[in-house]
């Protein structure tokens, strides 16, 4: 009996073995380039490419928080559409409290995080350093904003929508959340 099963065994390997060798090999998976791939040559370009655009974005809010609240219009190309209803409901707020901004925010330190395929986009995070110490609003009353954060600096971690559309790359900041447990 225990020779019969051997033999089946033998027998049943050797099919299998018959099969396989018998049925064509599937082509290998050619690489394609992915959307990331596509939109930057490398995370040095994604990483230039996102410092740019954030620093293009803190300076349109300089722009509109010392104008009161005024001119969020700035923030249409740069941003989601998501982000600019957030924006815009912030602006509203400095505005109704009759708020002004002097100093300039300013941003150092960029450095790239992660890219996530999507189907027809990609999500680039990337964190910076957002210094405030320059930064104060006060109000039509001469009182100044207290922030609730008192580190003069510290790191925000930055989403950024990347699509492509006849050959020309777009990118909007999506988020920008700050990190006042993590100091630049």
């Amino acid at each position: 009996m225990r020779a019969l099963t051997t033999l089946t065994l033998l027998i049943l390997t050797a099919s299998l073995a018959a099969c396989a060798e018998t049925q064509p090999a599937e082509p290998s998976p050619v690489a394609s380039p992915s959307a990331s791939a596509a939109l930057f040559a490398s995370e040095e370009e994604a990483t230039q490419a996102a410092d740019a655009l954030i620093k293009e974005y803190w300076a349109a809010i300089n722009t509109i928080f010392k104008a009161g609240g005024q001119e969020t219009g700035i923030l249409e190309p740069l941003v989601t559409e998501r982000l600019l209803i957030l924006e815009r409901e912030d602006a509203a707020i400095f505005k109704r409290s009759e708020f002004r901004q002097f100093g300039d925010y300013a941003v150092v330190g960029t450095a790239f995080q992660q890219m996530f395929q999507g189907a027809d986009s990609v999500q680039l995070i990337v964190t910076t350093c957002v210094d405030y110490s320059q930064v104060k609003a006060v109000n039509s009353q001469g009182q100044e904003a207290v922030r609730t954060h008192s580190a003069p600096q510290f790191q925000h971690q930055v989403t950024i929508h990347v699509t492509e559309h006849s050959g020309q790359r777009s990118m909007r900041l999506d988020d920008s959340e700050p990190m006042p447990e993590s100091p630049c």
